[in-house]
């Protein structure tokens, strides 16, 4: 077990009741700004006219989609660590609800690059005896707006899923709500209990699927009961 997992099972098992909020808004904004910025290299692609400014911002975006990877790549390390801190305190139902946005995210920056270097390769074949041309006189044809297309695409894919993961982080800091694990079903820190990483995970794993399985057979209790209290009463008359 890591030190810092250590010591945030520590702290739950000994403040089981105290909330913790999730703090990531300094990388969300600062990797935001980013993909902006990002957007705003591609529009000024498809704007400009001028062959050889073009060219230059070509290469330029060339060069952002790698660090635009390689940023989303350390993002999501840092974001998966926060939710795994999350998903040890008993928060499992939020845990499920925002990994997906972070997976995707990273999905998206990788098919980006991918994308971009099969465009990369067929410019190469197309125009092997003029080595690269980054602008013709054809909108659709131009290697840099193809390029630009395919930069904004991804780009707005990455907002909107900041955008939905930010929603989903501001509401859960601003209700607070209880943990699903109370304090006898932490995992143990006691004397000769140290449970592995895997172990550990494997555990709130099932209580989370036992969670769900109970919490849906209450509701279909729930809707039954409501079912019975609303229909009108049977009058058997006596013959």
């Amino acid at each position: 077990m890591s030190d810092d997992q250590d010591r945030v099972l520590s702290y739950v098992v000994a403040n089981p009741g105290t909330f913790k909020p999730l703090k990531v808004y300094p990388l969300i904004v600062f990797y935001s700004i980013y993909i902006l910025m990002y957007s705003a290299v591609s529009i000024a692609s498809f704007i400009i006219t001028d062959v050889e400014v073009k060219c230059d911002l070509y290469f330029v975006m060339i060069y952002c989609n790698v660090t635009t990877w390689i940023l989303t790549a350390l993002s999501q390390d840092y974001f998966r660590r926060k939710h795994y801190y999350l998903k040890l305190r008993g928060y499992i139902t939020f845990y499920k609800e925002v990994q997906p946005y972070i997976i995707l995210t990273f999905f998206v920056a990788s098919i980006g690059n991918i994308l971009m270097i099969a465009l990369l390769a067929t410019f190469l074949i197309i125009n092997q005896n003029k080595l690269f041309t980054c602008g013709t006189e054809d909108f659709l044809s131009s290697p840099a707006n193809q390029l630009s297309a395919l930069v904004l695409i991804q780009c707005l894919a990455i907002l909107y899923l900041m955008i939905k993961y930010t929603r989903k982080v501001r509401k859960f800091n601003k209700l607070q709500p209880q943990s699903e694990m109370s304090e006898q079903e932490m995992p143990g820190l006691y004397i000769g209990c140290r449970p592995s990483d895997q172990e550990i995970d494997d555990l709130i794993t099932k209580q989370a699927d036992l969670i769900d399985y109970y919490r849906e057979i209450n509701k279909k209790l729930t809707e039954k009961l409501s079912l019975r209290r609303d229909a009108p009463s049977l009058v058997i008359n006596d013959v």
